[in-house]
């Protein structure tokens, strides 16, 4: 099953790792007198961590508990184990573009990230400028300047820079670059991982493309390509994280939106573009498969503007 969509990568900057920090537990709202500070000194996320590939093991019995994740016995596979840990990278993420909750500068509750769990944090914001990269016009040359200053960053203020920014005259936002991945799934903890995101929609329906059940075919594999329009970004250099609230801001402004001790993230930027996911199944052999879908893809994209993993 193949799907098409628009789609946008979002990227997440960790506010308090914009300085050195420290862990030093929960915050009384009584003791704050400088939200910088009071932000630099939360704690990190903790989440597994996010492996890029399978890790292979064997020979492992079938019905081992120190080996969950063993895939059912099918020829050419009783030996192996696949480890795909289940958790979103805090650094980039994707979405439909249609959230409430995610939108370029949002500030976010850092505590429900590694959950899926995008709280943003409503306190008064600061001016927050915004601009285009990596886009030329239309006359080959780069355009330089193009971005606005959203006096008060909302979501639908926000949408409306970008608006503006995009009406650039002559502003061409098209790539060639195309990038394209391929994962062999055997659970639907690893169907998960290989999408980017926890899926819903139109993810379980290309999910039920798939078998899980020891009556499976040889090969599964999601191939995923996408191609990237345009990239905005958020000018976060501005200095102290507490300079992007508002300056009637108080911490427990701040701290009302949050439930815990984990450093709140901002949206520093999101790749807009199309994304496109085939779901297979087959009696060949994953090699076999890769092996297609590398050559249909070089095919298409045989320019070398694009990317093969």
């Amino acid at each position: 099953m193949k799907k098409h969509m628009l789609k946008a990568i979002v990227t997440l900057l960790l506010a308090g790792a914009f300085f050195t920090t420290g862990c030093e537990g929960v915050i009384q709202p009584g003791e704050v007198s400088d939200i910088g500070i009071a932000i630099r000194s939360m704690s990190y996320f903790q989440q597994p961590t996010e492996l890029a590939k399978e890790i292979v093991a064997g020979p492992i019995e079938a019905g081992d508990p120190n080996h969950p994740d063993r895939p059912d016995d099918i020829t050419g596979k009783e030996t192996e184990v696949y480890h795909v840990v289940n958790a979103q990278s805090f650094q980039e993420l994707l979405y439909m573009g249609s959230s409430d909750q995610i939108w370029l500068g949002a500030i976010l509750d850092g505590n429900g990230i590694p959950n899926g769990e995008y709280v943003p944090i409503t306190a008064a914001r600061a001016p927050l400028r915004i601009g285009i990269d990596a886009v030329k016009l239309w006359d080959g040359t780069t355009p330089t300047n193009v971005t606005e200053l959203v006096s008060n960053p909302t979501k639908n203020n926000i949408e409306q820079a970008r608006s503006n920014i995009l009406g650039t005259p002559n502003l061409l936002c098209k790539s060639d670059y195309a990038e394209f991945y391929q994962y062999e799934v055997n659970s639907e903890s690893q169907f998960n991982f290989s999408l980017g995101m926890k899926y819903s929609g139109w993810g379980a329906s290309v999910k039920s493309s798939l078998d899980f059940s020891t009556t499976r075919k040889r090969t599964q594999m999601v191939a995923k390509f996408y191609q990237i329009a345009y990239t905005l970004s958020a000018d976060v250099s501005q200095g102290d994280i507490g300079s992007f609230f508002g300056s009637g801001v108080t911490w427990q402004d701040i701290q009302s939106s949050m439930r815990g001790d984990v450093s709140p993230v901002i949206v520093s930027s999101i790749k807009y573009g199309r994304m496109g996911v085939l779901a297979i199944q087959s009696n060949y052999s994953s090699s076999q498969v890769s092996a297609a879908l590398k050559a249909k893809f070089t095919s298409i994209y045989g320019s070398g503007s694009g990317s093969i993993t």
